[in-house]
């Protein structure tokens, strides 16, 4: 999807995509028929579909275990708390190409447009 705004354009990056979390690194996005890579886990399940929960997050008692191990694996200058560093996921270059093309050809399609077309 992408939403012309007078500054930019915005964009949402296409395709099925899987997360994978990454040791003292940041996350990697991925398209979903991509191999990990040998230093990440993949998410275990899928828990957003939608901008919507697909299950129950689970019993709380299990939240300490899950907090300690996520946090362990968020780099050192993230943890601070004077002047933390937020860590942005870095996106896979097959996301990257994908994402490319496909902005290549919505802006060709906007070029070719005659003003006030709709382009879809």
């Amino acid at each position: 999807m992408m939403k012309p705004s007078s500054a930019k354009v915005k964009m949402t990056d296409p395709g099925r995509k899987r997360v994978f979390r990454r040791a003292g690194r940041p996350g990697l996005i991925a398209l979903a028929g991509e191999r990990s890579p040998s230093s990440a886990r993949p998410l275990p399940r899928t828990v957003m579909r939608g901008g919507r929960r697909t299950s129950s997050p689970g019993a709380w008692q299990d939240a300490r275990g899950r907090f300690r191990e996520d946090l362990a694996g968020v780099p050192a200058r993230a943890r601070r708390v004077k002047g933390p560093e937020p860590v942005a996921p870095v996106r896979s270059k097959g996301l990257q190409r994908l994402t490319a093309s496909v902005r290549a050809a919505i802006e060709a399609r906007l070029r070719a447009a005659p003003a006030g077309t709709p382009v879809g």
